[in-house]
């Protein structure tokens, strides 16, 4: 019999996915899998092209190991923006799985995003504002970092218009009853609130407390000269990158980034920009004030 989830974690990014991920995958009755978080197997339209966990036989490996448990989950931040997933997933998993949306306000979101992929390399213009004026030809294929991954995932502008569409599609496909949205600040705020109505969205026992530990806080790299060897390696040929990773084991591969990491305080964004910013999205907030039927400006008010 296949396993498969009954609920997902579908973003946005920088939200509080992966904190809730991790608080999740304690519950005893709850499973996710640790070899991977973000397979992005229902992301059909996104480009991914470091993802194994695109071919079926790969994505139900890592459910394998469920036993009892009442859930079984994964949790892909590129299902908030991908226009195929919430079909893909009914299709596959049914129309009553359970689905938890993750939202942030504009700016803090775009900002994250961007500080997220400079320090993984996957960007390369340090100024916030200046990456968000490429994306024009970003779209045309100009100007892309050396990386290039994933290039769709720094089109930071498109995703956050594409996760607020998403919010009528989730709705629309799976019904108010199988989706819970969570507000990033109320989940920043008040974890322990937050974690305990999710466990009874998902019918498990809300009892159960988890080691609310602080996940993904900002970092930056302390060497750009370490951050520029790291990009070279991933460029090149998979045998020879193999090579390497056998001879540089993963807990030493992990010790090296961690001794270039340097945990940041968050940068105030000039009041202009955020202005700026939030104007380009007062339309995708007015609509998803229709579909809530309320104010959400204060849920999403600038952390």
């Amino acid at each position: 019999m296949k396993r498969v989830p009954n609920f997902f974690i579908v973003g946005s990014p920088k939200a509080g996915t992966t904190a809730l991920y991790n608080y999740l995958m304690q519950h005893p009755e709850i499973f996710m899998p640790e070899e991977e978080k973000e397979p992005e197997f229902f992301s059909t339209d996104i480009f991914s092209k470091e993802k194994n966990y695109r071919k079926e036989k790969n994505y139900l490996s890592l459910f394998k190991n469920v036993k009892n448990e009442k859930r079984i989950g994964e949790a892909s931040v590129s299902y908030s923006y991908s226009k195929d997933a919430p079909k893909n997933i009914k299709d596959y998993c049914g129309k009553d799985t359970k689905i938890i949306f993750m939202l942030r306000n504009p700016v803090d979101l775009l900002s994250s995003m961007h500080n997220q992929h400079f320090f993984q390399g996957t960007e390369d213009i340090s100024n916030f504002e200046k990456a968000l004026e490429l994306e024009s030809f970003r779209k045309r294929g100009e100007l892309l970092p050396e990386l290039k991954l994933s290039p769709q995932k720094i089109l930071y502008k498109e995703i956050v218009h594409k996760i607020f569409k998403n919010v009528k599609r989730y709705l629309d496909i799976f019904g108010k009853e199988n989706v819970k949205f969570i507000f990033y600040l109320d989940f920043r705020n008040n974890p322990e609130k937050v974690y305990t109505e999710t466990l009874k969205f998902l019918g498990v026992n809300k009892n159960f407390i988890p080691n609310f530990r602080v996940m993904n806080k900002r970092k930056k790299p302390k060497s750009l000269l370490l951050r520029k060897v790291y990009i070279k390696i991933k460029k090149l040929p998979e045998p020879i990158k193999n090579f390497i990773k056998f001879f540089i084991r993963p807990k030493l591969r992990r010790k090296i980034l961690k001794l270039n990491t340097k945990e940041i305080e968050r940068e105030e964004i000039p009041k202009e920009l955020a202005s700026k910013i939030m104007k380009e999205f007062s339309k995708d907030i007015r609509d998803l004030e229709k579909v809530f039927n309320k104010d959400v400006g204060v849920c999403l008010s600038l952390s």
